[in-house]
């Protein structure tokens, strides 16, 4: 009665006050305030348990880590060596960035079609086929659907495909989200182990993976974290599986990396992308092509992917794009369109990336190959080492961490990429040279008293 004539603003202070006024600190917590730990406390009951399962992906969490430590520091020795992230040092091509900036002063701002823009989607064919040594016109641009980034391709795939129930063959190691895309929609992930020679899969382990319920396969080359490429004999093998299972098992190729491989003739690199299940005819009529522009063209924030898929799936793909994002911003595409469109230059810059690219790497692999107790086979693709630290005999977390607080160099710990990635780290050699130079001397004082302890 006495809240009669009070502002609906008091009535709402007088609520709330009173509300907490109720609480006591044994029912919500002494070390905190009331409200905070009740707030802290309610979201985690109404969480969904499809939520409550997923993971971050660790090389964000390392990141967040290592970024504290640079906030600390006050003096550039006391800044981290960063090689956790895929992360390209270079600048995106010039004529990319100009043409998003004119995109942008043209008031090129608004809603797109949630599949892309046209234009976009005709390019992204156009390039996969002279990439991937099509025929002209195999691809049409009701295929394509554009994402911001290649994640959300991936999650959007298993969306559309996976059953609570069903089963999804993923790499182990292999990148996290493929796990978490299959968990989220209540399948099952069944990891199959990577080769540690240079064939990178093991056919037969796959087809004694392969069950009634396996509904679809990853498959990742380059491969990201082993940088392991599917060699041409292995990849006809795979196709005779395949072909053997009829039209049940869905195939999703995760290409990111496929520009960037490592061969005794660079000049085909700039042209052509290694060999791909996409290039058979047969197994292109249910595999997903998952690409994207930030990798190859070093334009991680303009968040622009794609995915190629036979029609009747695209179109799904749209609709679930429609109420997850809408669409990609107008002027991220057309930068991507002069990523995709201007061959000459987008070719000499692919060329120039890879050069520096394969400098690293075989600095890198001379260096890391000299560490004592480590062994690590040569990356033939993507920018990643994956470095065998099992006969340290200690979690490789505990590694991770003694490099990072002590040392000032970040890596990860292999079991962010699964099981088998126990024993392992994943260094990023995209920086520049002298500080992959920098970052492995701060490794190798981190194992040196490891080592001796």
């Amino acid at each position: 009665m006495f809240l009669i004539g009070a502002t609906s603003r008091g009535r709402y202070n007088w609520k709330r006050r009173s509300t907490w006024s109720c609480c006591t600190g044994e029912e919500f917590g002494a070390d905190t305030t009331l409200q905070r730990t009740f707030e802290r406390q309610i979201p985690q009951q109404a969480l969904a348990s499809r939520v409550k399962r997923l993971t971050d992906e660790g090389a964000y969490t390392i990141l967040e880590r290592a970024n504290r430590i640079d906030r600390r520091a006050t003096r550039p020795a006391d800044k981290v060596v960063h090689l956790e992230i895929g992360q390209p040092s270079a600048a995106p091509p010039a004529h990319v960035t100009e043409a998003l900036i004119e995109s942008v002063r043209c008031g090129e701002t608004r809603y797109t079609d949630p599949a892309g823009l046209f234009e976009l989607r005709a390019a992204i064919c156009r390039y996969v086929e002279r990439t991937h040594k099509l025929p002209d016109h195999s691809l049409s641009p009701d295929m394509v659907l554009v994402g911001p980034g290649a994640k959300p391709g991936i999650v959007l795939a298993c969306l559309a495909l996976l059953e609570p129930g069903d089963e999804a063959l993923i790499p182990d190691p292999g990148f996290p989200t493929y796990r978490a895309a299959v968990e989220l929609c209540g399948a099952r992930a069944v990891p199959y182990s990577l080769s540690r020679g240079t064939d990178m899969l093991e056919i037969e382990e796959i087809a004694t993976k392969i069950t009634d319920r396996t509904k679809l396969l990853f498959l990742n080359s380059p491969s990201n974290p082993t940088g392991g490429v599917i060699s041409p004999p292995i990849m006809e093998n795979l196709k005779a599986l395949l072909s053997c299972q009829g039209a049940k098992i869905w195939i999703l190729s995760d290409e990111v990396y496929s520009r960037l491989w490592y061969t005794d003739e660079p000049e085909t690199n700039k042209y052509l992308v290694p060999v791909s299940v996409f290039n058979d005819a047969e197994l292109r009529s249910r595999t997903i092509l998952v690409d994207g522009l930030s990798k190859s063209f070093s334009m991680t924030g303009f968040r622009i992917g794609y995915v190629i898929a036979p029609t009747q799936l695209s179109e799904r793909l749209r609709v679930l794009a429609v109420h997850i994002y809408g669409c990609v911003a107008q002027f991220t595409q057309k930068a991507a369109m002069a990523a995709l469109t201007e061959d000459e230059k987008s070719d000499r810059y692919i060329l120039q990336t890879i050069q520096q690219y394969r400098r690293n790497r075989d600095v890198a692999y001379s260096l890391l190959s000299e560490l004592e107790g480590c062994r690590l086979a040569k990356p033939r693709g993507a920018f990643y080492a994956w470095l065998d630290v099992s006969s340290y005999r200690r979690p490789v977390e505990d590694i991770v961490r003694e490099m990072l607080e002590a040392n000032k160099v970040a890596v990860l710990p292999g079991t962010d990429f699964g099981a088998q990635g126990e024993g392992y780290l994943r260094i990023s050699f995209v920086c520049d040279e002298p500080t992959l130079r920098e970052g492995i001397r701060r490794m190798a004082t981190t194992l040196r008293r490891l080592r001796h302890a």
